[in-house]
Parts: structure tokens; C-alpha cells; sequence
């Protein structure tokens, strides 16, 4: 499961920046998208404003925890890095985004 958890979340970040944004979308559970991404269009502006994001130092605890580093970088701006836990909930199959928090 674990392996499950961290593949979701590499994947994830591995598609949003330069990718198709519709397909990334639906892995935000609903609640996520409402109330963290803030709709589609500010999700959309967001990422369209990175030039590059990673993803390391992934480790992953069952049953629904990831914690990785999130490197964003900005077209216009400074470089910075997050330290972000993720709590991961299970749909139809499919692992989605439910929360995160940067822990460092």
C-alpha cells in the first residue's frame, strides 16, 4: 500500500506542471478542490505560473499518509521548498488528495 501512496503523489506532481490539468484535477477529492485548489481556474492559474515543481524525499505510511518535498519554481520569482504531509483518501478506486499541510 505504501508503494500505492508514494506513486500516487510523485505522479501527481510529475503531470501538473506543462501536463493536461484536466487530468490531474480529478485527483483532488471535491472538498480539496473547493476549499484548497479554490476551483478550477485559480488551480489552472497557479500551475500555468510554475516552470518546473519536484517531488522528493517521498515516504509514505500506510494507510492514507504521504510526506515529500515539494520544490516549486516559479516563471516570475524565487525558487522554494516545502515540506508537505498529504492525507490521501481512496474513490472509486482511485487515490485522490484529501489534505495537506506544510510541516517544514
Amino acid at each position: 500500500m505504501a508503494t500505492q501512496l508514494s506513486t500516487m503523489i510523485t505522479g501527481y506532481y510529475s503531470q501538473v506542471v506543462g501536463g493536461d490539468l484536466t487530468k490531474t484535477w480529478p485527483l483532488l477529492t471535491s472538498d480539496y478542490q473547493q476549499n484548497t485548489a479554490r476551483g478550477f481556474a485559480n488551480y489552472q492559474k497557479f500551475w500555468q505560473g510554475m516552470q518546473k515543481v519536484t517531488c522528493t524525499d517521498v515516504v509514505a505510511t500506510a494507510p492514507d499518509t504521504v510526506t515529500a518535498t515539494i520544490g516549486y519554481f516559479p516563471k516570475d520569482g524565487a525558487a522554494t521548498q516545502e515540506r508537505t504531509r498529504f492525507t490521501l483518501l481512496q474513490e472509486g478506486g482511485v487515490w485522490k488528495i484529501a489534505h495537506s499541510v506544510v510541516v517544514g
